[in-house]
């Protein structure tokens, strides 16, 4: 690891020498009015060698070559080819042109591609689309911008893992997740707590995603590639998409320098709706004493009258409603990220520097978390043929006690503060929390008490993360060149997590420790060949190959029964549990690609790429798959010249795509315990039954698309109709518990996702002052099971254990189904028992399902002189979630929803069992807490919801006229979920998830959503 970083310093350092080489700036601006043109695409004809332009329509490009050509477009004028014949300095002035849609995008192996030559759906965003709001992870800033792309943030908090799913869920036993590529560098999206296929619902502690530590201030532009068509070339891992992020270079012309500074403040989104009517207690009668009253943590107690009442805390204070107690235990978090860039170069070399510290305290106590991102990218050119391009990237992150989710009581303290009865004060809470030898002070002779958690339970966490390539390019000619290219993504992250002594649950404390190391390691190169075979037929050929290796090592020890309270160590321990784990992966691949251009507008792709996984039989180790794209530019074939027609282009295209599996499930691996029996050791044998006949996963995906632009492109229209069907899946499957084994893994099974994506926008208003942008993106996916295996009709993605929910797939139904139990009907009516209480069904069925059946994005902005308003809107249409939270308040009698019933009690409309009417009036607990206890259908609710996602306004000061002392500068606000425009959920957000794995569609007393409002500055010299 060490050698390969002095490498990549080395190569960096070779950009700040003397090189040979040709380095071209210059300014695009259109013809009309004189106005800069930015994110302009500026291309070496016959390269992937591009950039785009920066908002002052300024750009800098090392052609290498003084005879190179620079190929310059943008939607909506027509793209120009100019000689650089040893100029460094090149101004260009883009003509309109109603056919001109030549907008260069990056493609699969990070080459550009003009836009109008791919036979697939790919869509990219500019940096400054991402970073509206500082979130702690990039991949919020997709959220409604992007058709078919569905965002989950996790419910736990700054830095917290995000859920990206683009055009439904392929794989039973996957993380269903993107892959990411940085720079043409595939980057480790995992982490501990974070992204998996099935993380634990009982206690969920999020460390973090991979993709969470981008920088995003350092991006230029993020690509995302929907399908298997557009992502084959990147192998298994591009089963579900792939998102390419590429960043910012330097360039030559002098020194610049940018400075970026945001703060911003949350407060909780959302929060239940609370009854103050009704205290501690139960039955209507408020505690006797304190003995009685953690007896009763329930608020189903007397009406709050303000009367003298034993206390928690062990005097007597007014028996009255405390209604902001849940409110005010949620701090005001805030958010601070701060960065400085500084870019430039002289001739040939460039480089890019920059520096970014994000710090964000959390709506809980005593939750933080701090970033601080280096970044140092060079380029070169390294004589006429020879150039180099290197970057090296250092991630420091220290997090205090993230906030912790799930069934479990061990850190939740949402769960905590959401069910506290009605009459205690949180400022009590907050003073009064423990006895005067630590232990909890509680209303509940559990003793859980939040503040007593935030105080002295404590899991923290510190990363170190080292990205680091260098990429050399020898270009033969101007049709033929080559590159190659090595990268590293190591990490290292420290955890760890104590439950103190006198803990509810661990009474004599327990803490874990782990050190999980994470590496990635990629070799490639490419053939390039771009060569026009006759004046009608153009020829672009790619070769390459490539190898991966991943490398998963994990080491500490479990320590539980503490001997002295305070002292938490290992000679403090009675119970010492050494723990470590490693698994290693490669994967070694060849790849092609070809296409053929006929008349400029008709292009024909075809890919091939063989991978050979280790974790395969070896028998079943080489997989090969193959794609096919065509497009078909109608109005270019047919010479449109219309005011009302601009473009017309149909695409087409289909792909087999491979996935191989995790380490270790084809063979017995057996595990050394580490307690042993005196000096005897022991060997453990696996839970999981490993099959030496397992064959790679395979998606077949076919993709129709069509693309429009009308009155000279002011309107335009992208729609694709996709079918992705995944068979062989690769699943553990339960075995009978007298086999010794839990499960046994087997290729069973298909998965189907089809669906449309349409997007509409436009330019309403343009002229001198005032510009309107506007967009709209609808999807819809039906994702189903459509087979399993003989004998079983579901697979289980997630359970419940408190509630009997279950998240299952269902053959010949949904990905996703929600099980649990309905009402016992009697002739349509609801059954009672003798006691007056409803019953509930005997066997669980399907009551729901957490896909949307819709996604929308309605995206607006305005432009008039220097200001710029943006605003995003954006819902999801349909789909389920089953309310834990709201269970738990109608058992606790906090919710507003129990007041039904209280003084009068409450008779069911409904039969006993022998089918004569209920005739028994019951009290409101007794109501509440059996249909809490037994019944599930009460607690789905619909996910609907539309919200106003973002809102920016920003001004741009005119330096000159002021004669500040920078080249730009914007002052803005910014707000991040401002308010719901319709829901139907009352008292969460819908959008929240506790997890980031397969099993969607629970709500178990989520973290808070935030809402974020805020102020950033951007300054340029």
């Amino acid at each position: 690891m060490k050698r390969c970083l002095l490498q990549v310093v080395a190569l960096l350092l070779l950009t700040s020498a003397a090189a040979f080489g040709q380095t071209v700036t210059g300014r695009v601006t259109s013809s009309t009015d004189g106005s800069a043109v930015p994110g302009a695409s500026v291309l070496i004809k016959g390269t992937g060698n591009g950039t785009s332009t920066d908002s002052d329509g300024k750009f800098t490009i090392n052609a290498g070559d003084p005879n190179a050509i620079l190929v310059v477009s943008f939607i909506g004028f027509a793209t120009q080819e100019i000689a650089v014949e040893s100029r460094t300095t090149i101004d260009v002035v883009l003509q309109e042109d109603v056919t001109a849609l030549n907008e260069v995008i990056v493609t699969a192996l990070g080459i550009s591609r003009e836009k109008k030559t791919l036979g697939y759906a790919a869509q990219d965003l500019k940096g400054n689309e991402l970073t509206t709001i500082q979130t702690g992870n990039v991949t919020n800033g997709l959220a409604g911008k992007i058709a078919g792309v569905v965002v989950t943030p996790g419910s736990t908090g700054p830095g917290g893992s995000v859920r990206v799913v683009i055009r439904g869920s392929k794989s039973l036993g996957g993380a269903n997740q993107p892959l990411y590529v940085v720079d043409g560098i595939p980057v480790d999206n995992s982490g501990p707590g974070g992204i998996s296929a099935q993380t634990s619902q009982y206690n969920v502690s999020d460390f973090g995603s991979g993709i969470s530590d981008i920088n995003p201030d350092d991006i230029e532009s993020m690509t995302v590639l929907k399908g298997p068509n557009a992502a084959a070339l990147y192998g298994a891992r591009a089963t579900n998409g792939v998102i390419i992020i590429t960043t910012k270079k330097g360039n030559a012309k002098g020194l610049g320098i940018n400075i970026n500074s945001s703060a911003t403040f949350e407060t909780p989104f959302v929060l239940p709706k609370f009854q103050n009517k009704y205290g501690q207690g139960t039955n209507g009668v408020a505690p006797a004493s304190v003995g009685d009253l953690v007896n009763q943590p329930g608020s189903w107690g007397a009406a709050l009258d303000g009367s003298e009442k034993p206390y928690y805390t062990g005097e007597t204070k007014a028996y009255t409603a405390q209604e902001d107690n849940v409110r005010d235990f949620f701090e005001t978090g805030r958010t601070f990220s701060n960065s400085i860039s500084l870019q430039g170069g002289t001739g040939p070399a460039t480089f890019y520097l920059s520096y970014t510290n994000f710090d964000s305290k959390g709506i809980l106590p005593n939750n933080r978390l701090t970033k601080n991102n280096f970044n140092l990218r060079g380029t070169a050119q390294l004589g006429s043929k020879l150039s180099i391009d290197a970057k090296i990237t250092y991630f420091l992150q220290e997090a205090k006690n993230r906030p912790e989710q799930g069934e479990s009581d061990l850190g939740n303290t949402t769960t905590m503060v959401f069910n506290m009865p009605r009459n205690v004060a949180i400022s009590d809470a907050e003073k009064v929390y423990q006895n005067p030898n630590g232990s909890p002070i509680s209303w509940t002779s559990s003793g859980y008490q939040p503040y007593w958690i935030a105080n002295k339970s404590r899991n923290e966490d510190t990363k170190h993360r080292v990205l680091g390539f260098t990429k050399l390019t020898y270009k033969f000619n101007d049709w033929l060149s080559v590159f190659g290219r090595v990268g590293t993504d190591f990490t290292t992250q420290k955890t760890f997590t104590l439950r103190p002594y006198y803990h509810p649950i661990v009474a004599q404390g327990a803490f874990v420790k782990r050190t999980p190391e994470y590496t990635e390691t990629n070799v490639d190169g490419l053939i390039m060949i771009n060569k026009d075979l006759s004046e009608k037929i153009s020829f672009t050929m790619n070769i390459g190959a490539s190898m991966r290796y991943n490398k998963y090592e994990n080491f500490g020890f479990d320590a539980s029964g503490l001997r002295y309270p305070d002292a938490v160590t290992l000679e403090s321990a009675s119970t010492k549990i050494p723990f470590y784990d490693i698994s290693e992966k490669k994967v070694n691949s060849w790849y092609g690609s070809m296409q053929l251009g006929y008349s400029d507008y008709l292009f024909l792709d075809v890919t091939g790429r063989n991978d050979w996984a280790s974790t395969l039989p070896a028998n079943n180790r080489s997989y090969f798959y193959p794609s096919a794209s065509l497009s078909w530019v109608a109005s270019d074939m047919f010479d449109v010249n219309s005011d009302v027609l601009s473009f017309l282009k149909a695409r087409v295209s289909w792909s087999s795509v491979s996935n191989d599996t995790d380490p270790y499930r084809t063979g017995f691996v057996y595990t050394l315990d580490p307690r042993g029996y005196l000096t005897t050791a022991f060997l453990s044998v696996p839970r999981d039954v490993p099959n030496a006949n397992l064959v790679p996963e395979t998606s077949n995906s076919t993709e129709f698309g069509a693309e429009i632009r009308l009155f000279q492109n002011r309107v335009y229209v992208d729609a694709s109709y996709y079918s992705i069907v995944t068979k062989d899946q690769i699943v553990a499957l339960q075995t009978p518990e007298s086999a010794g084994f839990s499960t046994f893994f087997k290729n069973v099974g298909q998965v189907s996702n089809k669906g449309v994506e349409l997007m509409i926008g436009g330019t309403p208003i343009k002229n001198d002052d005032f510009t309107w942008d506007v967009s709209v993106n609808f999807a819809h996916n039906k994702n189903k099971l459509d087979k399993l295996v003989d004998g079983l009709k579901t697979y289980q993605l997630g359970i419940i254990n408190n509630g009997g929910i279950s998240i299952l797939a269902t053959a010949g139904g949904g990905f996703g189904d929600i099980y649990g139990f309905d009402y016992l009907r009697k002739d349509g009516q609801i059954v009672v028992n003798a006691q007056g209480v409803p019953m509930a069904e005997t066997n669980a069925k399907i009551i729901g399902n957490y896909q949307p059946k819709a996604t929308i994005g309605f995206t607006n902005s305005f432009l008039y002189k220097g200001f710029n308003v943006r605003m995003l809107i954006d819902g999801r249409i349909g789909g389920e979630i089953y309310s834990f939270t709201d269970r738990g308040l109608w058992a606790n009698g906090v919710s507003e929803e129990t007041l039904g019933g209280r003084e009068d009690g409450i008779l069911v409309d409904g039969v006993f069992e022998s089918g004569t009417a209920n005739n028994v009036t019951i009290t409101a607990q007794q109501y509440y807490q059996g249909v809490a206890g037994a019944i599930s259908t009460p607690f789905i609710k619909d996910a609907t919801n539309f919200r106003v996602r973002e809102l920016s306004v920003s001004y741009a000061l005119p330096v000159a006229n002021l004669k500040l002392p920078f080249k730009s500068a914007s002052l803005g606000i910014v707000a991040r979920n401002l308010f719901f425009l319709y829901k139907k959920t009352d008292n969460f957000d819908p959008e929240a998830s506790y997890s980031t794995g397969n099993a969607q569609g629970v709500a178990y007393y989520n973290l808070p959503s935030t809402r974020s409002l805020g102020f950033n500055l951007n300054l340029g010299f």
